[in-house]
């Protein structure tokens, strides 16, 4: 009787618990407002009795607050976006009774909080994805090795992150060297078709990694091409708030282009600064700070138009996607999904959690060395799920350019300002449908 009594106890008490959990809503939608298209991966059979599911834990460590925080939001919002996607199609198909468990965790940016953060979630992780700042993976990256724990790198451009000869360090994304092919063939195609060559040129860039590896590779290109550099000038990231003597530098130069290699703020402030001093010298970008959706918000109505950047992915891509329906769907219903519109930097995120977990899958067990053989085995074509928004060749991961397990494929696009908003203007390797590009700029003084 005492048993049968507990019993009841016990049922009454999981009613009242299950009718808690109702009341608070979570704080991320988990659920598409509408079905999405039936992507091409089937999903499983779905037997009458199924095992317990285990999870397959993934840490992402980003910088969810401090100088970069905004990248590392919109990174989060990308992953999040595409666990959604998983979960529709199925989750795991050849690693039964799995199911995907990703975690958020900040790491400020900051490599010793960083490397405390792995020490301390090391054991209870299958992988790791590391977002946006390339000081805190380098600092992990001995701890990668130490506990033999899969990393997939995401936003991270700078070249020297993936330049250590470690096996468990993988980047499913673009780096500096990668861009800096497709630059060359940029200035290929306007001096080819625009008929336009840079002979001068100035380099504004910011203080950070990223400014540094970014402008080194746009330095290097322009002058192959036959340009001559006529000033350097360098913007302290997080630091500066008045960029007056950089832009009277430019005027009084007078190059044919200048070449901007800075983040969200300091990308504003110069902008801004360029419209206010009627400077209106043709600019070419390395992305970065004019891709964050927050640049426009910075700098007003009309005060970049005629402004090209090296991108990931703009809204214009859909058209030449693996699965334009596929890839519309997500990100008309990315705000409602994740809090956040889709941007560049959930193109990013979207294709490095979606390679490392469709390997994951593919290892079918949680050792990490068995992932990494499973990462270097991969080798998905150009419409794969994975590459919806990044339009690479495909995924494939090789030493390339000085760097360990880069993907080979990995490339960028090129979008100009048209009336505050982005248009696709150069895609490598295709001939675009009624190109909108307007060379030279009409200038927005």
């Amino acid at each position: 009787m005492k048993k049968l009594i507990a019993l009841l106890l016990v049922a009454v008490l999981a009613v009242v618990a299950f009718g808690c959990t109702q009341t608070s809503a979570p704080s991320t939608p988990t659920q598409a407002p509408t079905q999405a298209p039936t992507a091409t991966t089937p999903a499983p059979d779905n037997p009458d009795t199924q095992e317990e599911e285990e999870l397959v834990n993934v840490i992402y460590m980003g910088p969810l607050s401090g100088v970069y925080a905004s990248y590392g939001v919109l990174t989060r919002a990308g992953c999040e976006e595409f666990v959604m996607f998983w979960e529709q199609q199925g989750g795991f198909k050849n690693f039964p009774n799995r199911k995907l468990n990703v975690t958020y965790e900040d790491n400020e940016g900051n490599a010793d909080v960083a490397m405390a953060m792995f020490e301390r979630l090391a054991e209870s992780a299958d992988a790791f994805l590391f977002s946006t700042t390339t000081a805190t993976t380098i600092a992990c990256q001995p701890l990668a090795l130490k506990y033999e724990k899969p990393c997939m790198l995401l936003a991270i451009v700078a070249d020297r992150a993936m330049e250590q000869n470690n096996k468990f360090t993988f980047r499913a994304t673009a780096g500096d060297k990668d861009i800096a092919v497709n630059h060359d063939k940029l200035l290929d195609f306007l001096e080819a078709h625009q008929g336009f060559s840079f002979e001068t040129f100035v380099s504004v860039h910011g203080s950070d990694d990223y400014g540094l590896s970014a402008s080194a590779q746009w330095i290097s290109i322009m002058e192959a091409h036959g340009g001559k550099m006529l000033a350097e000038e360098t913007v302290q990231t997080s630091a500066t708030t008045d960029v007056s003597g950089v832009i009277n530098k430019i005027k009084g130069v007078k190059p044919d282009v200048v070449l901007v290699s800075l983040s969200t703020v300091e990308a504003g402030l110069f902008q801004k600064g360029l419209k206010e001093y009627q400077c209106d010298t043709p600019i070419l970008s390395s992305g970065a700070g004019y891709a964050d959706p927050a640049f426009f918000e910075n700098i007003g109505p009309g005060g970049s138009d005629g402004v090209v950047s090296s991108q990931t992915w703009i809204p214009d891509c859909i058209k030449y996607c693996g699965d334009p329906e596929q890839a519309q769907y997500w990100y008309d219903n990315a705000l409602d999904l994740t809090g956040q519109t889709f941007t560049e930097q959930q193109a990013l995120a979207w294709c490095a959690i979606a390679s490392l977990v469709e390997a994951l899958d593919r290892a079918e067990t949680l050792d990490g060395n068995d992932i990494v053989e499973a990462l270097l085995a991969t080798d998905l074509p150009y419409e794969h799920w994975a590459n919806w928004f990044t339009l690479y060749e495909g995924i494939k991961y090789d030493f390339k350019n000085d760097r360990y397990n880069q993907n080979i494929y990995a490339s960028c696009i090129y979008g100009q300002v048209h009336e505050d908003n982005w248009k696709l203007i150069f895609l490598p390797g295709t001939e675009l449908d009624n190109n909108p590009l307007e060379w030279p700029i009409k200038g927005y003084a």
